[in-house]
């Protein structure tokens, strides 16, 4: 077991984190033209940038976004369902995504070093035991990591997830402590955001906490993610010993603000690693 099972169970205790993966949706990417955010990228950038150079921790960045990037090129006015054209987009955006990603790091002084994977190679003890070691030393060579899906050969999370399953195997992956998964939405609700007395839930220290509550629909226009896929996330690295944080994307500022504050009111919903941290075959 790599910690203390009484650490990371509030939100101020993540400030002593030494490995955070930040993931970021479609539906955060992509401003209402359609076109990649680069506002919001290059905010969530300055963040990840602003964390790995002032705490030392390494910061990793799952990124969807691919076949959004490629949706105005290409001619498209909303993600198809077909799934062979959703691969072409994925092949065609990719390049676009990571440039975008390149430059607004560049501007930071940091190169943006590139990872494609899918589940089966974090599902894999020995693939992932090189992906490990071929991650941890990106930090040292002044990188920041970017993983995505790779959606042109991998259909899983084309068809479900928007990266949130590989953003927690990821975290499970690295042995992260914190794990954010940023969308359009500020966290988990006793029912769907709009529907009459719902709130906000700001701390769930167990899952059995959430037995009925209604989760809504899944996904948006661009993405396919939605609140069930972070909590299913959110469970995978809850369990292997790492904190879960879902939030608006346009909150990321506040949350390292707050931490470098040593605020325990955090935005969004924070998910209490558990108690009990299975071993790296069990996971």
């Amino acid at each position: 077991m790599k910690r203390p099972p009484e650490r990371y169970r509030d939100f101020a205790d993540v400030t002593t984190s030494a490995r955070v993966v930040i993931k970021i949706g479609s539906s955060s990417l992509v401003g209402e033209d359609g076109a990649l955010n680069l506002e919001r990228m290059a905010e969530v950038a300055r963040c990840a940038a602003h964390w790995q150079k002032s705490s030392g921790a390494a910061v990793t960045l799952v990124s969807s976004g691919a076949i959004a990037a490629a949706l105005p090129v290409l001619g498209f006015r909303e993600r198809p369902r077909e799934l062979a054209t959703q691969q072409v987009l994925a092949a065609v955006g990719q390049p676009l995504l990571l440039a975008a990603w390149r430059d607004v790091f560049a501007e930071l002084g940091l190169s943006a070093a590139q990872f494609l994977l899918t589940e089966d190679d974090l599902s894999c003890v020995s693939r992932r035991t090189n992906i490990r070691a071929a991650l941890e030393p990106v930090q040292g060579l002044g990188a920041i990591t970017i993983i995505n899906e790779n959606d042109a050969v991998a259909t899983g999370e084309i068809s479900f997830g928007d990266n949130d399953r590989l953003a927690a195997l990821v975290a499970q992956t690295v042995g992260a402590d914190l794990l954010l998964l940023c969308t359009d939405i500020d966290g988990l609700y006793t029912a769907a955001p709009g529907t009459p007395g719902a709130q906000r839930i700001p701390l769930v220290r167990d899952f059995s906490e959430l037995a009925g509550i209604s989760l809504g629909t899944v996904g948006s226009k661009v993405g396919t993610g939605g609140m069930v896929t972070k909590l299913e996330a959110a469970q995978i690295a809850t369990e292997a010993g790492c904190a879960t944080l879902v939030l608006q994307a346009a909150d990321l500022p506040l949350v390292f603000s707050r931490l470098a504050e040593g605020s325990e009111h955090c935005p969004g919903t924070f998910f209490a690693a558990s108690d009990s941290c299975r071993g790296d075959r069990r996971q």
